[in-house]
């Protein structure tokens, strides 16, 4: 029987934290392909911006250096300031695997700026190498207004691999003709169609501007933006 490879699907992750691999996660949180990651009541402000540890470093060592103050929940997050949480989840994982972290759309829909650090990984949103371990932490950043926050708030999710198999040129190409998995105006899209490519098996992806109106701007409020009710706001409040 052939080895399976790639993304891990939900009841892989499922199986990682019955295993304690991943530890502190609550099953209500796996998406199809992913793990949703949140924060914990323990929050720091840092007076000196973000950071990112040395190989083999914990957070924690790292907080002196950034200047940190402890924070509360009970008072929204500044506009510009940039805040340290420690995430409910931690890792141990197997042998073998590895993951990748992104930030979730509401919060770049609402300009809030996160990022995922782990201990020991010099690198953002990186749980790397194979086999990483160690307390998980978000790097949170409010861009445009003020937010207000709570323990358990889901901001940003974890993807687990055993191997890369992103697309090649010819996987592209293969997968265009096969399976029209690109379509405009009802009609599918080929490799040949594709006018920009980096090479790599990607597909990128450009904006359409031809619109009257193409996005919202925040031009800065003091009013804060409590994320448990962010569905009651309207784009004008801000």
């Amino acid at each position: 029987m052939p080895k399976k490879e790639g993304a891990l699907p939900d009841h892989k992750i499922l199986e990682m934290m019955g295993a304690e691999f991943i530890k502190g996660a609550d099953a209500k949180n796996i998406n199809p392909a992913s793990l949703d990651l949140t924060v914990s009541g323990e929050i720091y402000r840092l007076e000196y911006g973000l950071f990112q540890p040395k190989p083999g470093e914990d957070i924690t060592d790292c907080l002196n250096r950034a200047g940190f103050a402890p924070h509360s929940f009970e008072y929204p997050l500044e506009r510009g300031v940039t805040y340290l949480a420690r995430l409910n989840e931690s890792l141990a994982l197997p042998d073998g695997v590895y993951g990748y972290c992104n930030p979730k759309s509401s919060t770049g829909r609402n300009d809030v700026h996160v990022r995922v650090l782990v201990d020991g990984v010099p690198r953002y949103d990186a749980a790397t190498p194979a086999g990483c371990y160690g307390v998980m932490w978000a790097a949170i950043c409010p861009k445009s207004f003020p937010v207000k926050l709570a323990s358990g708030e889901a901001l940003s999710q974890i993807r687990f691999f055993t191997a890369n198999t992103r697309f090649d040129e010819l996987d592209l190409q293969v997968h265009l003709r096969r399976d029209k998995l690109l379509w405009h105006n009802d009609e599918p899209l080929f490799y040949d169609d594709l006018q920009i490519s980096d090479g790599d098996g990607s597909i990128i992806l450009t904006l359409a501007i031809d619109e009257k109106i193409i996005g919202y701007e925040c031009r800065g409020s003091n009013r804060v933006m409590d994320f448990s009710k962010r569905g009651h706001y309207r784009s004008g409040d801000f």
